[in-house]
């Protein structure tokens, strides 16, 4: 019984360090984590962005643009 609990142990080690090892999502995790990033900034400085963008839009067309959702 010990011997067949230390041949799965050695399989499963063996899988988790292939698994560690595998590069092929790599590039989809980096992307992931990025977006994620950008998502928390946007969403921890909503307002400035949207006052800074309000005045682009101002300098730009002369016009008051309305920038927030839901509002007429």
């Amino acid at each position: 019984m010990k011997n067949k609990l230390s041949v799965i142990g050695k399989r499963l080690g063996c899988g988790f360090r292939n698994l560690w090892a595998d590069r092929s999502g790599g590039a989809t995790l980096e992307v992931a984590v990025v977006t994620a990033v950008l998502v928390a900034i946007a969403l921890i400085f909503n307002q400035q962005i949207r006052e800074y963008a309000k005045s682009i839009f101002e300098q730009v067309f002369n016009v008051t643009p309305n920038l927030n959702p839901g509002t007429p």
